[in-house]
């Protein structure tokens, strides 16, 4: 999960990718300084720019005709994380 791994929490996570964080509430939640923390994004595959002052999922800016999507079914043997387990993932 993205959380587990990333220093923001799960608002501003999704924020990310609409409306854009501020440089002030990136900083408030981050542990390392802020070009460290893109840079190892990135070396994650989490592409995050700066646009006309927030900050972005570059995604947000590519055009749906351009983008590249990959489609995973996962099959579960019932809904409950605790008893039930992934039998079948289709990519």
């Amino acid at each position: 999960m993205l959380t587990d791994n990333f220093n923001l929490d799960a608002k501003s996570i999704s924020r990310l990718s609409s409306r854009g964080l501020s440089l002030k509430t990136l900083k408030e939640q981050l542990s390392e300084e802020l070009e460290l923390s893109i840079e190892l994004w990135k070396a994650q595959g989490l592409h995050v720019i700066r646009h006309q002052g927030y900050y972005y999922f570059d995604t947000k800016f590519i055009p749906i005709h351009q983008a590249e999507f990959c489609i995973v079914d996962i099959e579960t043997n019932g809904s409950k994380i605790e008893k039930h387990q992934i039998i079948e993932l289709l990519l």
